[in-house]
C-alpha cells in the first residue's frame, strides 16, 4: 500500500484516481482480514453461538436466493428435509456463503452448484408397535459443485488456517474461509467433511447434531428440540 500512496504523490492528477482505488481496494483487503481473524479468535468463546429455532426448509430457500447472484452458475436445490434447527442463523448463513464462495471459485458458467440438507439417524425399534423406524439425531447440510476438485493430498489440510488449496492460484484469497466454516461448525458441536475427486467435484458436508443447542448453552431455552423421519434418501456425492 505504501507504493500505492507514494504514486499518488509523484505522479500527475490523472492518474491520482486510479491510483486511489487500488489504497482503497487494498484498505478493503485488509479490513475483510482482520474481520476474519477476530471472527476466529472470538469462535472459540461461550457467547460465540446465538441461537433460535431456524426452519430448515425457510434456510435453504433463502441462502439460495442469496448465492445464486454470486457468479453465472447452474444453481440448485437437492433436498429440502422439513423441521426445525436449533442454531445461529447468521452464522450457519456465513457457512453457506463461504462454501458457496468457494464452490463459485472452483467452478465457471456450466458447472452445477447444489445446497441441500437431510435429516439422518439410526435405526431404532417402536415401543408400540414392534417395528423399525428411522430416528433422526443430526441434520446434514452440504454445498456441492461440479467443478475443478480437490486431490486426496490437499483434502486432509483445506481446512487449515492460510491453507490455500483447491482453488485456482489466479483465485486464490487470504485462505481463511474453509477455516471460518470450520469453527462456526465446531461452535455448534459439529463436524465438517469433504468429498471430492479431481475434475469431479466437491462436496462439503456439515453436520449438526440435534441437541447441541441445550449441550452448548445451558441457560438457553430447555425446549427438548424435535425428532424428524431420516427415511428420506440423501441424494450421492457430489
Amino acid at each position: 500500500m505504501g507504493a500505492h500512496l507514494q504514486l499518488i504523490h509523484e505522479e500527475g492528477p490523472e492518474n491520482v484516481k486510479v491510483t486511489q482505488k487500488l489504497v482503497v481496494e487494498e484498505l478493503n483487503r485488509m479490513q475483510s482480514l482482520v474481520d476474519d481473524l477476530l471472527l476466529l479468535a472470538r469462535s472459540g468463546s461461550p457467547d460465540f453461538i446465538k441461537r433460535e429455532w431456524v426452519d430448515v426448509d425457510s434456510f435453504l430457500a433463502e441462502s439460495m436466493d442469496r448465492i445464486k447472484i454470486m457468479a453465472d452458475r447452474r444453481w440448485q436445490i437437492d433436498d429440502m428435509p422439513s423441521g426445525r434447527l436449533w442454531a445461529d442463523r447468521n452464522l450457519l448463513s456465513q457457512v453457506v456463503d463461504r462454501l458457496a464462495a468457494n464452490a463459485v471459485q472452483s467452478t465457471t458458467h456450466r458447472d452445477v452448484i447444489s445446497l441441500g440438507a437431510a435429516w439422518v439417524g439410526s435405526p431404532s425399534i417402536n415401543a408400540s408397535s414392534g417395528h423399525e423406524q428411522n430416528s433422526a439425531s443430526t441434520i446434514e447440510i452440504w454445498v456441492a459443485d461440479s467443478g475443478c476438485g480437490i486431490s486426496t493430498e490437499d483434502q486432509e489440510r483445506i481446512f487449515d488456517p492460510f491453507n490455500k488449496v483447491g482453488v485456482p492460484r489466479e483465485r486464490l484469497g487470504e485462505g481463511l474461509g474453509l477455516a471460518i466454516v470450520k469453527a462456526i461448525v465446531v461452535a455448534h458441536q459439529g463436524f465438517i467433511r469433504v468429498n471430492s475427486r479431481l475434475n469431479v467435484g466437491s462436496r462439503f458436508v456439515l453436520s449438526l447434531p440435534e441437541e447441541s443447542g441445550k449441550r452448548s448453552n445451558p441457560t438457553a431455552n430447555t425446549a427438548q428440540p424435535p425428532r424428524f423421519d431420516a427415511s428420506r434418501p440423501r441424494q450421492g456425492f457430489p
